[in-house]
Order: structure tokens, then sequence, then C-alpha cells
């Protein structure tokens, strides 16, 4: 039996107290060693560590009316930042956040071309960092990526030319600092679960954008499986020899639920409207609906809206029910532009589903929308600098967005 070293019990022990602090602040050495069964003796010391890299604070004295009152303790969480890029097919956004995502500043632009990327982004998270000094400084960087990840590298991205690039390499040389490159649907998880309240073990979130993704955290850690690819539940087959999918697959359900997808049909459906009428079809391709215009005409009942909108719904419910039945979360966030245009598309859901699935299920739109990727970035980033497992999150919005 090979026994740890003391060095280790200490940084083990490190870790517990650190983590103790930042789950419970404030909080007293005193109710530290109560809660991890340390000594008085071992928990002051880890303290005066942890106070002497910066990383606790002294934050005042417990209101308590007997005897000398303790001295509470706090995270540091100014004591450095952490940045998070999330890279859309059309627009790429960087978040600077303190180390528990208090204080956040954003911003976004156009996604450049492959050929100006490394160029572009490292612009970007210049334009983000914060002029102040602070112990640490920039801790590390996290890429969001719309397409499969594996061992910080990009495998594949089925709607715009970036696999194959080494972008997190090229960010780790330009700031010298830990890079770390994942799935955005894996991310937003992570970002979903670090301000979910309560005690959850299992959940998902469903990336629902040009394509469709989806994040697991199975009994408190994120699932991505064997090669990555546990998440990509958009590449799910629900119409046999149906329509082609940029993974080589026929019929995978983003192609009937994505937002791509989606305008395509109800650009169909305005075209063949058109034909029948006789207006002229050929102005009419020239402007193809936005997202916008299509919610617009769903709203107002226009037919052919209407019609798309209700099959978006009849195979988003098989999608979920495939979901509740291979992995049954507690809870089952839906990120995408549909919750926001349509605030009851989760009831819609829910109700075209099985009536056992749906006393089952608690489907909800994602509490952090836009930002769920690059808070789940910053959590990526921050647990790794700190060694610790979990890292709760307030929900707040950013600081500035522009």
């Amino acid at each position: 039996m090979k026994l740890g070293s003391r060095e280790l019990i200490r940084d083990i022990n490190s870790k517990l107290v650190l983590e103790t602090i930042i789950n419970k602040q404030p909080i007293s050495r005193a109710a530290i060693s109560k809660e991890l069964g340390l000594t008085k003796a071992t928990v002051s010391a880890i303290v005066q560590d942890l106070l002497d890299q910066n990383l606790v604070l002294e934050i005042g004295s417990d209101d308590t009316s007997l005897g000398r009152k303790p001295i509470l303790l706090g995270f540091h969480k100014k004591c450095g930042y952490a940045i998070s890029v999330e890279v859309g097919t059309s627009v790429t956004s960087a978040m600077c956040s303190d180390l528990l995502c208090g204080s956040r500043v954003c911003r976004q632009i156009a996604t450049p071309p492959s050929d100006r990327l490394r160029e572009r982004i490292c612009a970007l998270i210049r334009s983000v960092c914060p002029e102040a000094m602070t112990p640490y400084g920039l801790v590390g960087i996290c890429l969001a990526i719309h397409g499969i990840t594996k061992h910080n590298e990009i495998i594949f991205t089925p709607y715009y030319e970036i696999a194959d690039l080494p972008l997190g390499t090229w960010i780790a040389e330009e700031f010298d600092v830990p890079v770390f490159v994942h799935n955005e649907a894996n991310l937003s998880a992570i970002g979903e679960y670090a301000v979910l309240p309560g005690n959850h073990k299992n959940i998902a979130n469903l990336s629902i954008h040009a394509g469709v993704g989806m994040g697991l955290i199975l009994n408190r850690k994120l699932y991505s499986g064997h090669t990555g690819r546990a998440g990509e539940f958009g590449h799910t087959v629900i119409v046999r020899g149906g329509r082609r999918c940029p993974c080589g697959n026929r019929g995978c359900l983003e192609q009937y639920v994505s937002e791509r997808a989606v305008l395509a049909e109800y650009a169909n459906a305005l075209s063949a409207s058109a034909l029948s009428s006789g207006t002229d079809t050929d102005a009419l391709a020239l402007s193809a609906p936005s997202f916008a215009d299509f919610a617009r005409a769903v709203h107002a009942g226009m037919p052919a809206a209407v019609r798309v909108f209700d099959e978006f719904i009849q195979n988003l419910a098989i999608g979920i029910s495939n979901i509740l039945n291979c992995f049954d979360p507690e809870v089952l966030f839906l990120n995408s532009s549909f919750t926001t245009a349509f605030p009851d598309v989760c009831e819609r859901v829910l109700a075209a589903l099985p009536g056992s699935a749906r006393r089952d299920l608690t489907l909800q739109p994602a509490r952090l929308g836009d930002y769920a990727a690059l808070t789940g970035g910053i959590n990526v980033v921050v647990r790794s600098f700190l060694g610790i497992e979990q890292l709760p999150f307030a929900s707040n919005s950013p600081d500035t967005q522009n």
C-alpha cells in the first residue's frame, strides 16, 4: 500500500479548506475545522498560507454574543482574472471576469475568416483585459467551439472552416497562459450547473443554434464520452433516409430543429406559397427570412410560419424524449433564440411529449442564455487554476456589452 506524503496530504487539505471558504463564505477558522474534521491548528496553518498567497481575505468578524469574536474569511475573487471566448459561426464573443464571475465585461465581433482568426481573436482578448494590476493577472483562457473537440484540439466543425486549426496553441503562445479548448454545449452545461441552486447531480443543456449540441453533467461532472462526441445529440437520426447532414448521416435531429434548418424550411414554405399565388419567387429568394422575420410571422399567425413552428415543436419533442430515455436528467435546459422569441416553447414541447415523460421532466430555458458557454469557460479556467472540483457562481449579467 502506497502512503501519501505529508506534502500531498497538506495539498489535499489546502484545496478542501479553499473550496470550503469559496462555497461557505463568510466562514471562520473554527467553522472550517468543524466542517472538515481537521484540527484547528491545521486549519489555521493552511489559512495563513492562503492569506500569504493572496487567495483568501479576512473580511470582518462574526457577530457573536459570547467570547472573542471569530474572524471571518472570504475568497479573494479579484486576485486574478479569467477570459473565455466563444467562437460562433457568425459572431465571436469574449468575456473577462474575476475568479467568481461576479464582475464581468463582454465584447463581440463578427467571426473573422480562418486566415484572420488568430489576429482578430487575440485583439478581442486584449480589448477585454483590465487595466488594473492584480496579484495573479490573467490565469487562463477558454475557447468555446461549435463542434467536436478533444484534448484541446478542434476535430470537427460542420458550419465553419476552423477544424484542424491549432487555435489553442496560437492563443497560448500569444498570452503565455493555460488555454482550454472545449465544445460550446459542454461549456454551456458547466455554466448552467455553476449557477443552478440546489443539490442536483445530473443535468443536460441542449444548445440549439446553427447546429444542435448537448452538454451533460452526470454525477456532478461533465461527461463527454470516449472521443468527445457524447454531447453530439444533434447528430442522432430521427428520420431514416431524411435530410443530408454535414456529418455524413441523413435525417439528423439538427436538420429539423436547428435555427438554420427551421429558417430553411420556412424559406421553402414561403417559396411554395409564392409559386402557387404567382408571386415573383426570384425576388423572394433574394430576401431570405431572418429569425426575427420568422418569429414575427409566427406571432402574427401566418399559416406557413405556424406550420413550420409546429413541426419544429414535434421534432424537438422526439429529440427530447430520446434524451430523457437515455440519460433521465433532473433538469434539461434549452439554450436557443427560440426560448427568447417564444417564451412558451418549453410548455409547448412538454405538451407534445407522452404523459409519463411530461411528469418526470423539468424543462426550462437556460438561465444564462447567450452567456452560458462564456460562463462555463470561466468556470473551467478558474477551477483549473485553483485545483478544486466545484465552483459556484452567482447568476448575474455582465457589467458591459459592446
